[in-house]
């Protein structure tokens, strides 16, 4: 009989600690799913309490609870991350876009152009161009003399300025004024009989000219003649 007794007094005691483990391994888990209920009513009420705050932080209030609610020995590696929120995705195609739009890669791209400074230098002048006309004026019905003077006076330039009648500085001319397109050199250089005239041009204009009356008493003697036209078209050609 004690033994007996003995054996359900065990059972009983058995039995009483298994039911007060079950109890408090009960409480201990409504414990834990109320902290958890506890703590999302309190960001509810703070998001609640900020109206203002961006939809952006509303993946992070989900961590949070993910958090909470996953078991402590899961790996971090495995947990998910949140999304990225489309306004934000949104906002950085719409700026990628503008950063690679035409119009603004234009003008960053046109390097702007420094304006040129405008020459305030004059332009040089040109030197004038001179020309010397040696005229011979005879008539149709010439003398001995004539002759000699027309002569020696071609010979002169040829000895003396064959490079600048090469090159048209000098010229040559016999005219004569017994043709009728020739007879306003009379005016011109007042003639009054055969004469040799020396003539400076600049540019085309006539500036001033000369009558070498004195190969009228050289022309018998022609080293003299030839050295006095010589030094008469010398003193023009230096503008003396």
């Amino acid at each position: 009989m004690k033994t007996k007794k003995i054996a359900t007094y065990a059972l009983l005691a058995f039995v009483v600690v298994s039911i007060a483990y079950f109890v408090s391994a009960e409480m201990g888990k409504n414990g834990s799913v109320v902290e958890h209920i506890s703590e999302e009513a309190k960001i509810e009420q703070a998001d609640t309490a900020r109206p203002d705050a961006p939809a952006a932080q509303e993946p992070n209030v989900k961590k949070t609870t993910e958090e909470a609610a996953a078991p402590a020995d899961s790996p971090k590696g495995e947990q998910e991350r949140p999304k990225t929120p489309a306004k934000a995705q949104d906002t950085k195609s719409a700026a990628a876009k503008s950063s690679l739009s035409p119009a603004s890669s234009s003008k960053t791209s046109v390097p702007t152009q420094a304006a040129k400074p405008q020459s305030t230098a004059e332009p040089e002048k040109k030197a004038p161009q001179k020309k010397i006309i040696v005229y011979y004026f005879k008539t149709t019905n010439g003398c001995a003399s004539c002759t000699y003077i027309e002569n020696y006076t071609g010979e002169a330039l040829r000895a003396g300025f064959k490079k600048q009648m090469d090159d048209g500085t000098i010229d040559w001319n016999v005219v004569n004024l017994d043709n009728p397109e020739n007879k306003h050199y009379i005016q011109d250089y007042q003639l009054s009989f055969k004469s040799v005239i020396v003539a400076e041009f600049e540019d085309g204009k006539q500036t001033r000219w000369k009558n070498l009356e004195m190969v009228w008493r050289l022309y018998k003697n022609k080293p003299e003649f030839l050295t006095f036209v010589q030094d008469e078209v010398k003193a023009y050609l230096e503008g003396k």
